[in-house]
């Protein structure tokens, strides 16, 4: 169960920021119509989330994500890692990212993530929550 957990989380990272295209339907099956995500003192509900990702796709060009550690236990994974951005107007901005998923039903229902700008324009510090 536990490294099932871990591939959920790590498709979602692929699939919502990785991919060049952003497929919905395929997230919707990963991630739960009642997720919510607490992101840098906001809360993102699935709406606001999906928002979140369109808006991120028409500012960056390309993200990477290094994965420094990825635990799971019961129905928790928590993930530090490091998230490169490439921007549309050639600037690269670079976090570093703590997150603990909830897993339920093979699918993500909440999100609580610390995000901060290691490197980069200082305005980009908001990229991990901004919907618009």
């Amino acid at each position: 169960m536990q490294q099932n957990n871990k591939n959920l989380i790590k498709n979602i990272f692929k699939l919502g920021l990785e991919s060049p295209e952003l497929n919905l339907d395929k997230i919707s099956q990963l991630i739960s119509h009642d997720y919510v995500q607490y992101v840098d003192g906001h809360k993102l509900q699935y709406g606001d989330f999906i928002k979140h990702l369109q808006a991120q796709r028409k500012i960056v060009a390309k993200i990477q994500v290094k994965f420094i550690s990825i635990l799971a236990e019961n129905d928790k994974v928590s993930t530090h890692h490091i998230v490169t951005v490439y921007k549309r107007d050639g600037s690269i901005s670079e976090f570093e990212v703590f997150s603990v998923f909830t897993i339920r039903n093979n699918q993500v229902i909440q999100c609580n993530e610390l995000t901060r700008l290691i490197s980069g324009n200082p305005k980009d510090h908001d990229l991990g929550s901004t919907t618009k």
